[in-house]
């Protein structure tokens, strides 16, 4: 597995967008197993990470994730999020990317 950071270049609308489907799911997922509860933490990493970089209002944002946080954007998109979508818009179309990119860089198998 690679250790190395995942960078990453995310628009303002993109960032909203993961910051409001992180707050859904830390809300709304119940987390009874350790698994889960180890999951919802590196979500919750992540949604700090996001929300520091938006207090300083910019159009587009170069966000790094350790590989903790960069798998549990890739648990979020493969389990949550794509398998719902039936239209491909503009966000959705960028988490693909993500998710494309996080799984080439640490060499994760898809299900």
């Amino acid at each position: 597995m690679n250790w190395k950071k995942y960078k990453t270049a995310l628009s303002n609308e993109h960032c909203q967008g993961l910051v409001r489907l992180i707050e859904f799911i830390l809300v709304k997922h119940p987390s009874e197993s350790h698994e889960d509860k180890l999951f919802l933490a590196a979500l919750a990493e992540v949604l700090q990470h996001l929300k520091a970089k938006l207090v300083d209002y910019r159009r587009h944002y170069n966000c790094t994730f350790t590989p903790v946080q960069s798998v549990a954007i890739e648990c979020l998109l493969s389990q949550y999020i794509l398998p719902q979508v039936k239209q491909l818009g503009d966000f959705e179309n960028r988490m693909l990317q993500m998710q494309t990119s996080i799984i080439k860089n640490y060499h994760l198998c898809q299900e």
